[in-house]
């Protein structure tokens, strides 16, 4: 079974393949965060997944994910809250904070590949958003949660995020797809902006 995992110890800030950013932690502790392209999960397959194909997806990664006990983590390609919720339980004090809900743009029905976040840490607020419509056909979208910092420092702003697109059977896709990545970079970059502007501003105003 071929999965990928990437995780990493920070001090200081992260910035990963999801793209997150993590605001003040100086004095923190280590924290761990871990991000996960989980592949279809649970099943590794959009079509004819078993119960049992299912269950034996859903035990690797639980073992994997005991075994790297992250304090922060994201994952992509989840097909809901309920499944994810059940993966983050081998992780003792992880709780699911957003999983996101985006509907395929050509059935109208739920995508089976959804972006979600968990952590130890407290959260002030999360949510999951499409992009927004600065070009035309961009699907899904970024999970977002604002934590508390375990030193007392502030909030750390995380997205979780998945840039890229593997729908192109030409050349033409294949720009569009490169295009579309970029402008989602855009639309992250333009978001983390203004959540840091409002998290400046109430610590200005003693907020």
């Amino acid at each position: 079974m071929s999965m990928r995992v990437n995780t990493v110890r920070l001090p200081v800030y992260i910035l990963t393949l999801t793209f997150m950013l993590l605001n003040a932690l100086q004095g923190a502790d280590a924290v761990k965060v871990t991000f996960w392209n989980i592949e279809w999960f649970p099943g590794q397959s959009l079509r004819n997944v078993t119960a049992e194909r299912e269950r034996e997806h859903m035990a690797v990664v639980q073992n994997r994910l005991a075994e790297l006990q992250p304090d922060i983590f994201l994952a992509c390609e989840i097909r809901d809250w309920k499944a994810f919720e059940e993966l983050v339980k081998v992780v003792p004090g992880m709780r699911v904070h957003t999983v996101s809900s985006f509907r395929s743009r050509d059935t109208g029905t739920l995508w089976p590949q959804q972006l979600a976040i968990a952590s130890k840490l407290e959260v002030r607020a999360a949510w999951s958003e499409t992009w927004r419509p600065t070009m035309p056909g961009n699907p899904r979208g970024f999970a977002f949660a604002a934590l508390e910092s375990p030193c007392g420092s502030g909030l750390w702003l995380v997205y979780s995020l998945h840039l890229k697109s593997n729908r192109a059977a030409n050349e033409e896709q294949s720009q569009i797809n490169f295009l579309q990545r970029n402008e989602r970079f855009v639309n992250s970059c333009s978001h983390i902006e203004e959540m840091e502007s409002i998290v400046f501003s109430r610590r200005g105003h003693g907020g």
